[in-house]
């Protein structure tokens, strides 16, 4: 409960009865809950039967949406070699896991929702799992931290609730544009206070984080994010909305850093001419190295001929490939212009003979 445990999760189906389903005496609501109960990074689950022998696909589905981290663990009840019952939050639901040894009813305190929920349960049902979802409690109310919830627990048994929020408690009303800036500009605030709400009238505290802090650093002033200049480049920011409450929402733009004087690509190794046989396939592809650009921008390469106009039909250029193919059918001498475009405009251009 306390750490990283290390379970094979041995989910079982009576479709293909064979010695490993006979040796197996947990239920698969069991199963289900040892896979929020016991944390593991590396969830890995072990499968009783072929494919095709799982025929309920929600199952399937929550384990392919089980988180292997989480944001808040409570431990609610539970008594050696009896039973146990945990509670995890990811984002803004919250997991309730329920195991036990022996039939039994289980009472379970819903102190730790921070907001109104409904929920979907899954339990054991006839050797299979019953999946229900519940909108409102007994009373017709959303569940709340005042609820508490009656599990009747099997033999070996277990189940799982997932609660999650009515509504969205926090949203991004509008996500914040990309920024780009010159080099030079040194500081930089924004306001985001109109970025996200929240419905239940919940006061917002915010954080901060730059993924490249050789471009920009960033530090949070109430709800005003304040920019440094560092160097040149792109930075993805990420903003998150917290109530104190457990529930989050982030927002991710990117801000850029550009060079303030721009340097066009240079040529460095020259493409030497070409000697081609007639009715001989031709394959060239262009080192990278042909070009630089010291700005370390992305360069983008086109090729025509000498005076710009369009290659023959029988040459091909691949722009993402930088390769040149083609089968010449009658002798003569071309001129071939390859130009490297960085992403800012600055252009250059190397010229070579292919001589046939």
């Amino acid at each position: 409960m306390a750490g990283v445990g290390d379970y094979t999760i041995c989910y079982k189906d009576p479709a293909e009865v064979n010695y490993l389903f006979d040796k197996l005496v947990t239920t698969k609501g069991h199963q289900l809950a040892a896979s929020v109960m016991l944390f593991s990074k590396l969830q890995h689950v072990m499968w009783y039967g072929k494919p095709s022998d799982y025929s309920v696909p929600d199952e399937i589905k929550f384990f392919s949406e089980l988180h292997t981290t989480w944001d808040d663990t409570r431990f609610i009840d539970g008594y050696p070699a009896d039973y146990a019952v945990v509670a995890r939050k990811k984002n803004s639901q919250w997991y309730l896991s329920v195991m036990a040894n022996s039939t039994q009813t289980v009472k379970v305190p819903l102190s730790f929702l921070t907001s109104k929920c409904k929920a979907t349960a899954y339990t054991d049902y006839n050797n299979s799992i019953k999946i229900s979802d519940y909108s409102y409690n007994e009373n017709g109310q959303s569940f709340t931290l005042n609820d508490t919830l009656s599990i009747d627990i099997g033999y070996m048994g277990g189940a799982v609730y997932v609660f999650s929020p009515e509504t969205q408690i926090i949203t991004v009303v509008e996500e914040i544009k990309n920024i780009v800036e010159t080099q030079g500009f040194e500081t930089k605030e924004i306001e985001i206070g109109a970025v996200f709400k929240t419905t239940e009238g919940r006061t917002l505290s915010f954080d901060v984080q730059s993924d490249n802090t050789e471009v920009v650093t960033v530090s949070m002033s109430g709800s005003t994010i304040q920019f440094k200049e560092v160097g040149i480049g792109n930075s993805y920011i990420t903003v998150t909305a917290n109530d104190g409450f457990g529930n989050r929402i982030s927002d991710v733009f990117m801000f850029t850093v550009n060079n303030s004087i721009n340097n066009a690509p240079i040529v460095i190794n020259p493409i030497l001419d070409f000697e081609l046989a007639v009715n001989e396939v031709f394959v060239f592809t262009m080192p990278d190295t042909v070009f630089v650009d010291i700005d370390g921008d992305s360069l983008s390469y086109t090729a025509t001929l000498g005076d710009d106009s369009r290659l023959p039909e029988w040459l091909n250029f691949d722009e993402l490939t930088h390769t040149f193919t083609g089968t010449p059918i009658q002798s003569g001498i071309i001129t071939i212009k390859v130009s490297a475009r960085d992403e800012y405009g600055g252009l250059s251009s190397d010229i070579f003979n292919l001589n046939f």
